[in-house]
């Protein structure tokens, strides 16, 4: 009798392990069945938007329903993130955030956080990456890096430059750490805002993705300076890298825009959108897309995904804290 108790209580412990993972893929086999949202951290206009409205597109046919933007911006994407964290964990409302909610801002606010990054939001995949630009405005008079960095040497703590969150201001304030230079950051919600600042005079220089930038560059309207990257970027085959001009060689800053989901989102789901987003991204209309805005794409699982948010905390947090922008308890 005990073996035949022991044996009874094996099958049950080894049904009730099966039954999620079975729900969770017979979920996932009918998902998805009704519009899906995408959450963008950012507001319209910037380089984060124009990659959400460009894969929700594509990602729209491939799964066969609507795929909707909502812009959600603020607080360095710390609103979207946790609109996203309290939604249905069923993949009907993912977050297009990236380094801000997932990088950044476990760096900048650590335990005041008001959301865990990994418990509370489930990591799908990253769908692009691209440098950052260090840009001037038109009528400040520098031509390239060097020029700046001496005027702005030659007024300490009397310039300006603009970002769109933390995900932009961190490497910035690494630039400046790195040659001890003190300028005036003003956060502004977004790229296209930023934008409007500096062809606008509000402010001297802007640090930016690439996307927000290469336009207004090309068109004249800003200039650009300095790319974050190792190699110059095809988008700016003018725009010298700050290694090219002499500074932190073995510094590299790429942001990127990532997918996420609610914590608690059934894996199959998770894997279903990622497989599906990584499709879309190899499609031939989408990478001649991706290259056109200079960014490189992703797909990658959501273990590399999570491996990677994990490895740039472990790199941009002592920058933050020697910035002073890590907020105490």
């Amino acid at each position: 009798m005990p073996n035949l108790i022991r044996r009874q209580l094996m099958l049950a412990t080894a049904a009730a392990i099966c039954l999620p993972v079975a729900h969770g893929q017979n979920v996932a086999a009918n998902y998805p069945n009704k519009p899906v949202r995408f959450i963008v951290a950012f507001p319209p206009g910037g380089g984060t938007d124009t990659l959400a409205r460009l894969i929700g597109q594509s990602l729209s046919t491939e799964l066969g329903q609507p795929v909707v933007v909502e812009n959600k911006p603020g607080a360095s994407g710390l609103i979207a993130a946790q609109f996203v964290a309290n939604a249905e964990p069923d993949g009907y409302t993912l977050l297009i955030g990236g380094s801000g909610p997932m990088v950044f801002n476990p760096v900048v606010l650590a335990s005041k956080m008001p959301y865990d990054p990994e418990k509370d939001l489930a990591t799908v995949t990253i769908l692009g990456s691209y440098p950052l630009v260090i840009a001037v405005k038109n009528d400040l008079p520098v031509k390239n890096l060097d020029d700046f960095v001496k005027l702005v040497r030659s007024k300490p703590g009397a310039m300006s430059y603009g970002h769109a969150g933390v995900t932009f201001q961190v490497p910035m304030e690494a630039f400046l750490q790195s040659i001890d230079l003190k300028m005036i950051a003003a956060q502004y919600k977004g790229g296209g805002p930023a934008m409007q600042a500096i062809m606008g005079g509000e402010i001297d220089a802007v640090t930016l993705d690439l996307t927000s930038i290469a336009s207004a560059h090309r068109s004249n309207r800003v200039r650009a300076i300095a790319v974050t990257s190792h190699k110059r970027n095809p988008l700016l085959p003018d725009v010298p890298t700050l290694a090219e001009y002499g500074y932190m060689k073995d510094f590299e800053a790429t942001a990127f825009t990532a997918l996420g989901a609610p914590g608690g989102t059934p894996a199959p789901i998770l894997e279903k959108i990622q497989v599906a987003v990584a499709k879309v991204l190899t499609s031939p209309e989408v990478k001649s897309r991706l290259d056109a805005l200079g960014i490189e794409p992703g797909g990658k699982s959501p273990q590399e995904t999570l491996a990677r948010y994990r490895h740039e905390i472990s790199v941009y947090t002592p920058i933050a804290r020697n910035a002073g922008l890590i907020q105490s308890k």
